[in-house]
């Protein structure tokens, strides 16, 4: 009897691990399946305010230097958000989509979440310069900067987005060593342009931007109360995730599930309050206009009278 008990202890042992893991697997299907199904509906929202702002950036409003950035991010929103439908459909409904077609999604998710965060950043210290510096706006900038600084960024973010492809996939460095040590580099780059170079000049300039807009005898420019509120959002959702991931590799144990969960919750909330952004600063205090005026005036740079005054005391 006692040798009985003793052989079926380790077999008890394990069924009821066997139970504990299954039940927690579970548990995470049931919770994932909850939050695709709250996000959808929020996710159709951002769908819909995005389709509305490419339309009136496309056909409605004239072309400035900020436009071409502002109608970037709402492009690499869209990417998202079209990623994210698909990922979707995918989970509930059983799409039969290739790997390499999967592949290639999920790498242009990837695509459109940095070009914005680089778009963004671009935008603060373009700004900041006109601020601060006007003399040296008015007189050094080329006529097409805002199309060469973009096409520049999105270089630059495909090269990001395609080095962190090849070198840190699973299959390569869970198989060989030697890529282990390559996407180690990789990240190290990424934390490098990512967190310390872009995000320490995002957040410098918005700061510069914000003590220029208290200072200001008159009510600040519609585009810095545009840009502040769009850079607040950003630290509120996009940093937390994009700080995690590039330090993601470095963490054992790493819950990549909780990680993919918040990557789409955010996401999700930045695609959908962006639009709204744009639609309320440009109608607060003149709701009675056409929609693309509002948009037009959240966007575009409205010179005020301080740096009016101080450009032509530095031209004399």
């Amino acid at each position: 009897m006692t040798e009985l008990s003793t052989v079926s202890s380790p077999i008890a042992s394990v069924a009821t691990s066997s139970k504990e893991i299954q039940a927690e697997v579970d548990a995470a299907y049931i919770f994932e399946e909850n939050f695709m199904i709250i996000c959808f509906p929020l996710g159709i929202l951002g769908i819909i305010g995005n389709g509305i702002i490419a339309y009136l950036f496309f056909y409605m409003i004239e072309n400035s230097r900020f436009t071409v950035y502002f109608q970037t991010i709402n492009i690499a929103n869209m990417t998202v958000l079209i990623n994210h439908f698909i990922y979707f459909f995918r989970y509930f409904f059983e799409w039969d989509i290739s790997a390499f077609a999967l592949h290639i999604i999920e790498m242009l998710e990837v695509l459109g979440y940095n070009t914005r965060f680089y778009i963004l950043t671009a935008i603060c210290v373009e700004r900041y310069v006109m601020i601060f510096y006007p003399v040296c706006d008015k007189r050094y900038r080329p006529q097409y900067f805002s199309v060469m600084v973009t096409g520049a960024l999105g270089a630059l973010s495909c090269a990001i987005t395609l080095a962190n492809d090849l070198t840190c996939l699973t299959h390569f460095y869970a198989t060989f060593d030697e890529f282990v040590v390559i996407c180690s580099m990789t990240s190290i780059l990424r934390l490098i342009i990512e967190i310390l170079i872009l995000l320490t000049s995002m957040v410098l300039s918005t700061v510069a931007i914000l003590i220029s807009m208290k200072r200001q005898q008159t009510s600040p420019a519609r585009l810095d109360i545009t840009i502040v509120a769009t850079v607040l959002l950003f630290l509120l959702t996009d940093t937390p995730i994009r700080v995690t991931d590039v330090i993601l590799f470095w963490i054992e144990g790493a819950n990549s599930f909780a990680f993919t969960v918040a990557v789409h919750m955010f996401d999700t909330i930045n695609c959908m309050v962006i639009p709204l952004i744009f639609l309320t600063v440009g109608c607060w205090k003149r709701a009675s206009e056409p929609i693309s005026k509002f948009l037009e005036r959240a966007v575009q740079f409205e010179e005020t009278m301080e740096e009016r005054t101080e450009a032509d005391k530095e031209q004399a």
